[in-house]
């Protein structure tokens, strides 16, 4: 038949495709044991559980409880008010930990701002 979609398909499409492999055969599973072999606990079927009758609560209830099982949450201890900002920081050096600092503080405010002059073109760096 002409336009046939069937005869465009490559040969291998064509043919039927192999038969499955045979199912392999199960283990055979161990015989049943019989109660005389079974230990004591496993021989005897055991007693269903007894159900306990639910009470209904009542919202009443479940809120005493509650309040009951909550205790009162300790109160911090009051400390000393701490120094905040670099005072603070400061109070526990000493002086020569103090100077050695401040020294620091003025070199780095004097390098910011020779970089801001800088690049503002306000001085120029002489160049060789």
């Amino acid at each position: 038949m002409p336009g046939d979609p069937y005869d465009e398909l490559p040969e291998w499409l064509k043919r039927p495709a192999a038969a499955p492999p045979a199912h392999e055969p199960q283990p055979e599973l161990p015989p049943e044991p019989s109660p005389e072999t079974l230990p004591d606990w496993l021989a005897t079927p055991a007693e269903p559980p007894v159900e306990e009758e639910v009470q209904p609560v009542s919202l009443e209830e479940l809120r005493d409880e509650a309040t009951a099982a909550v205790q009162p949450a300790p109160e911090p201890e009051k400390k000393a008010p701490r120094r905040r900002g670099v005072g603070g920081l400061l109070t526990g050096l000493m002086p020569q930990q103090r100077l050695v600092l401040s020294i620091l503080l003025l070199m780095d405010v004097l390098l910011l701002g020779c970089m801001c002059l800088v690049m503002s073109g306000r001085i120029a760096l002489p160049v060789p």
